[in-house]
C-alpha cells in the first residue's frame, strides 16, 4: 500500500468529510420537504391558484412529487453510504500516516539512544579506570557495588550478532571490562593522568 504524508492523509479526510456534509445537508433538505405538512401545504396552494382560476399548463408545479423526493432521498442514502466509507477509508489513511510517522520518530530516538548509551559506556570505562588508579593508590574501593552492575538495553538490535550473545542489551560491565574500548578508556586515563600530574610538577 502506497504511504502518503500526513498533510496529503488529512487533506483526503478532510475532501471526504466535506462531501459526507454536503449529501447530508441535501438529504436533509429533501426529507423536509417530503415531510406530510410540507406536502399538504402545496397541496392546498395548487388547489387555491386552481381556484382562482389560475391555467393548469402556467401554474408551477412542486419540483418534485412525493415519490420522486422518496427516490431522490433513497438515492442519496447509497451515495451517502459510499462517502461514509469513503470518510472511513481516509480516517484510516491519517491513522496510518500519523502512525508510520511515529514509527520513523521512534527509529530516530532509538538511534540516538545507541549513540549516547555508547558514549555512556565509554564514560564508565574512563571512570572506572580513573577509579581503579586510585583504588591502586589508597588500597580502598572508590566505587560502589552497584557502580559495577552497568548494564544498558540496546536501542536498535544489529543487524548480525553471534546466537549466544544477548543482542537486545549491550555487554555487561565485565564483558565491557575485558574488551578492547576498557583498553582503550585506560590508555585515555593514563595519558590524562600522565599529561595532569606533569603540568603540576608531580613525579
Amino acid at each position: 500500500m502506497e504511504q502518503i504524508s500526513i498533510q496529503e492523509a488529512h487533506e483526503q479526510l478532510q475532501a471526504c468529510t466535506d462531501e459526507v456534509g454536503r449529501i447530508r445537508s441535501k438529504l436533509a433538505e429533501l426529507q423536509a420537504e417530503n415531510s406530510v405538512p410540507v406536502l399538504a401545504r402545496r397541496e392546498r396552494e395548487l388547489a387555491d391558484q386552481l381556484l382562482e382560476g389560475g391555467d393548469l399548463a402556467t401554474i408551477v408545479a412542486p419540483p418534485m412529487t412525493s415519490a420522486q423526493l422518496r427516490h431522490a432521498i433513497n438515492v442519496l442514502e447509497g451515495r451517502l453510504a459510499e462517502a461514509l466509507d469513503l470518510q472511513n477509508q481516509a480516517r484510516g489513511a491519517v491513522r496510518r500516516a500519523n502512525l508510520n510517522r511515529m514509527r520513523e520518530l521512534l527509529r530516530a530516538e532509538r538511534e540516538a539512544y545507541d549513540e549516547a548509551a555508547q558514549k555512556v559506556m565509554h564514560r564508565w570505562l574512563r571512570a572506572t579506570a580513573l577509579a581503579n588508579a586510585v583504588d591502586a593508590v589508597t588500597g580502598v574501593s572508590s566505587m560502589s557495588a552497584p557502580w559495577y552492575r552497568l548494564k544498558l538495553p540496546r536501542g536498535i538490535e544489529p543487524k548480525t550478532h553471534n546466537n549466544y550473545e544477548d543482542v537486545s542489551s549491550y555487554p555487561d560491565s565485565q564483558t565491557l571490562l575485558a574488551g578492547v574500548q576498557a583498553n582503550l578508556a585506560r590508555t585515555e586515563i593514563a595519558a590524562l593522568l600522565n599529561a595532569e600530574l606533569n603540568a603540576e610538577g608531580i613525579k
